[in-house]
């Protein structure tokens, strides 16, 4: 062989050998080993919008390669079904981790990883994403509530109320159409609990109207929908004890004369801890105090018009129930106008909130205040 051959024989030997002989790449220096972690692990999103957390990820004091990052899940993925996820730079040890829940994405909870590999070495952290959409139920009996297709029908003033205090939430509209309590069933129920069970809150008011509480089937819808996991019911409805015997001016024990109205009764208990109920009509404008110790507190002065229809409780003995807003209702005697208990449904996630007057029915006090409160407790 000619020497100037052997010679570039040589020289390429010596290339291969320093390239690692182009088969694989050398490890890279440093300690490839990172850990991650979600901050906060746990967010809250309305379909159709984003929300962000903070991905830490952990290093030895001599790193070695690049952590990539993807997110993970049966949920995760683009389109209008899924929730889709968009990391940031990774800065200071952490990337900034955007979630984009899809419009169609129905109300729950949803387990997501993020997965971090580094070469060999691969690692997760758990993302958590509650989708929350609401349904507002619309039986107050105006004019909307007569014809419910039809949407030139003008909304009341309490309807208004109730929209706006959902605003920046995604909210659907149930409107229960008018009727008689004893001749119109079931063309006057509300939703039945297969459509509440696509929400992850209810709102569902009556108004100031007496002639239409909710019916025995809504009753039964609610108390399904309360067996769920992580469902609020936030229900308004003074005509639902209106129309219940022997209200007055002293408390009527729910536990008792279930040959009547035994329905009514048991949901009061069962679902909202109440022992007691009265209802009055009235014509003193009284006023409104926050419940001691209850989110309300900074609520402020609150004070219903004249006249004005409340119900009014008297709860069990039950931690896990509180009394949110509270009015005279006798001599030296304090009824609860909203309450709320905790613990239900599965897992003991599920809550409901009582409200027993009407927003428009106060004739001063901050009624947006009021309703945001009743929809965070």
């Amino acid at each position: 062989m000619p020497r100037r051959t052997m010679i570039g024989i040589m020289l390429l030997t010596t290339l291969l050998a320093g390239c690692g002989g182009g088969a694989s790449a050398p490890a890279p220096d440093g300690d490839p080993d990172f850990t991650l972690a979600a901050q906060p692990s746990e967010l809250n999103i309305a379909p159709a919008r984003s929300g962000t957390t903070s991905i830490r990820i952990t290093r030895p004091a001599q790193p070695g390669g690049v952590v990539n990052l993807k997110l993970e899940g049966p949920m995760a993925g683009g389109g209008a079904d899924r929730i889709g996820g968009a990391f940031g730079p990774q800065q200071g040890g952490s990337s900034a981790l955007t979630l984009t829940v899809g419009a169609n994405v129905p109300a729950g909870t949803y387990p997501l990883t993020v997965h971090g590999t580094n070469g060999s070495v691969s690692k997760t952290t758990g993302v958590r994403v509650k989708v929350e959409r609401w349904l507002l139920v619309d039986a107050d009996r105006s004019a909307n509530n007569g014809a419910p297709q039809d949407a030139s029908r003008p909304l009341s003033a309490l309807d208004a109320t109730m929209r706006a205090a959902l605003s920046g939430k995604a909210f659907d509209v149930f409107v229960v159409k008018s009727g008689s309590i004893t001749t119109d069933v079931p063309a006057i129920n509300g939703p039945d609990a297969a459509r509440l069970n696509r929400y992850s809150g209810v709102v569902w008011y009556t108004g100031n109207q007496w002639d239409q509480p909710p019916t025995q089937d809504d009753l039964r819808s609610m108390t399904a929908y309360l067996a769920g996991a992580d469902h609020k019911l936030v229900l308004q409805s003074a005509a639902f004890v209106q129309a219940l015997d022997g209200t007055a001016n002293v408390f009527q024990a729910t536990d008792q004369d279930l040959d009547r109205n035994a329905a009514q009764k048991t949901f009061l208990r069962t679902q909202l801890g109440v022992q007691g109920y009265t209802f009055q009509y009235r014509r003193d404008a009284p006023g409104v105090l926050p419940g001691p110790g209850s989110v309300m507190g900074d609520l402020g002065a609150l004070s219903l018009a004249n006249p004005a229809s409340v119900a009014a409780f008297k709860r069990l003995d039950d931690p896990k129930g509180q009394d949110l807003l509270t009015v005279g209702v006798g001599s030296g005697v304090q009824g609860a106008v909203a309450v709320s208990r905790t613990g239900l449904g599965s897992g003991g996630t599920s809550r409901a909130v009582y409200l027993g007057l009407s927003p428009d029915e106060l004739a001063g006090g901050d009624v947006p205040g009021l309703l945001g409160r009743l929809l965070r407790n």
